[in-house]
């Protein structure tokens, strides 16, 4: 009978190596995509307003209507639901962006609706329209990562 001795070093090594660049490419990566979603549900949440702005001489004007006021979700009255909108780790790789009960229980009835009230998506919508974008952006991200080590 023949016996063969494969040398598996180089590739215990190699592979050593594509964790550890995981490991470091991919929390970065995700904690940018979860600050994404974080910022556009800020943004929905925020919606406009209305009010005066002022100019950098000083001057006040009124603040101007949107031209499309049904591009935003939400129209800001108090601001307390965006107060509300978290970001936190869970670990390394797990975000959660979330509006805090504590501070607006209402919240979950406006994202998810109820009968009587229409639901605004002010978290599910950007995690909607850039889902292809971000799958994207966490797919060359790590595979650049990983053939950085093969290099």
């Amino acid at each position: 009978m023949n016996q063969y001795r494969v040398m598996t070093t180089a590739w215990r090594i190699k592979s050593k190596a594509v964790r550890k660049a995981l490991s470091e490419s991919a929390p970065a990566i995700i904690r940018h995509v979860a600050q994404k979603i974080y910022d556009e549900a800020d943004k929905n949440l925020k919606g406009p307003s209305s009010g005066v702005r002022r100019s950098k001489s000083g001057r006040q004007y009124p603040k101007t209507p949107p031209k499309h006021p049904l591009k935003m979700p939400i129209r800001r009255i108090t601001g307390k639901t965006a107060e509300s909108l978290q970001i936190r780790p869970a670990t390394n790789v797990d975000w959660y962006v979330y509006a805090d009960p504590q501070i607006a229980p209402w919240a979950k009835y406006l994202h998810d609706g109820t009968r009587y009230i229409k639901a605004r998506h002010f978290i599910g919508d950007p995690v909607r329209n850039n889902k292809a974008s971000m799958y994207q952006l966490m797919d060359s991200t790590i595979l650049n990562a990983v053939r950085a080590v093969g290099k």
